[in-house]
């Protein structure tokens, strides 16, 4: 709680727990959506976001949170920003998403590629059932 992010205002929080006071009393919203393997259940939190008429959802987040939206069918359009430079071999992945084989690798449809400075912005739709 003592995060820049809540100090900006109220916000949003989705857990596990089946109820976070400390949350609520610092004027927070809690939605708990306990799901499986210790997890917050994605799919509930983005039908009960839904049905609060709540239509976009950016998820900028590191590759456990991010490969678990992708796993899970939940995204549908990824913006990609690419720089022109090599990371290297100990270089975080985008996704955490243990693929074996190329083959298993989802298919991407480029809608748009934008240089944007030294980088370009690829905007993608992932191909279902490819």
């Amino acid at each position: 709680l003592t995060a820049p992010f809540f100090q900006a205002g109220a916000a949003r929080v989705a857990g596990m727990a089946a109820e976070a006071p400390t949350y609520a009393a610092a004027g927070h919203d809690y939605l708990a959506l306990p799901g499986a393997q210790g997890q917050v259940d994605l799919a509930a939190l983005l039908t009960r976001l839904g049905s609060e008429q709540v239509n976009d959802v950016l998820v900028e987040a590191g590759p456990r949170l991010a490969g678990a939206f992708a796993q899970a069918g939940l995204v549908d359009e990824y913006h990609l920003f690419l720089a022109p430079k090599f990371l290297g071999s100990s270089a975080r992945p985008l996704l955490d998403w243990p693929l074996e084989h190329l083959a298993e690798a989802p298919q991407l449809e480029i809608l748009s590629a934008t240089p944007v400075g030294a980088d370009l912005h690829l905007i993608a739709r992932p191909v279902r059932g490819a």
